[in-house]
């Protein structure tokens, strides 16, 4: 006599199994894509850990978008490059194994002189002087920056000695 437990049956087995799978995926697809997005992410009203760097701009209210950026020798990758006007936050890793810094100018410097040998300008820096850096970037350790960004075209880079001749850096737009 032939068994009526469904659970025995080699047909109903696979599609419990193709519907378990399926739920698994779909599911896992709309977290990481959550989680790369990050563009509903609301900024944080508490107070910076000793790693970050941030601009003094009220943000209560505005959704910030994160850009990760993988940097090292001679390299800095962006998960992005077309963003979205306000306030966005870089979360800058250094996979290399010597320090880096990050900082962000307005148009392209190419071809212009920085305050010492090997660097180039950063007169159009984000913020004026005092705008927002990351200044010191170890082997290993990662540090944000945020800032309220309008429309316009923007490098980031790093700009120590010989640095951003050698690639460190990359352009994006915001609009």
């Amino acid at each position: 006599m032939k068994s009526t437990d469904p659970s025995q049956d080699t047909m109903f087995r696979t599609i419990v199994i193709t519907i378990v799978v399926t739920f698994v995926v779909v599911a896992s697809t709309l977290l990481l894509d959550t989680l790369l997005d990050r563009t509903a992410f609301e900024p944080k009203t508490t107070a910076a850990a000793p790693t970050s760097v941030s601009t003094p701009t009220p943000v209560a209210t505005q959704a910030v978008r994160a850009v990760t950026v993988d940097e090292g020798e001679m390299y800095l990758h962006p998960s992005a490059t077309e963003l979205k006007t306000g306030v966005v936050s870089f979360v800058v890793t250094n996979n290399g194994s010597i320090h880096h810094e990050f900082v962000i100018v307005t148009g392209d410097p190419t071809g212009t002189k920085g305050d010492a040998p090997g660097r180039v300008s950063e007169a159009n820096h984000i913020g004026g002087d005092s705008g927002p850096e990351i200044g010191d970037i170890a082997p290993g350790q990662s540090k944000v920056l945020t800032a309220t960004l309008p429309a316009g075209m923007y490098t980031a880079m790093c700009n120590l000695p010989s640095h951003y001749a050698a690639g460190m850096h990359f352009q994006f737009s915001v609009g």
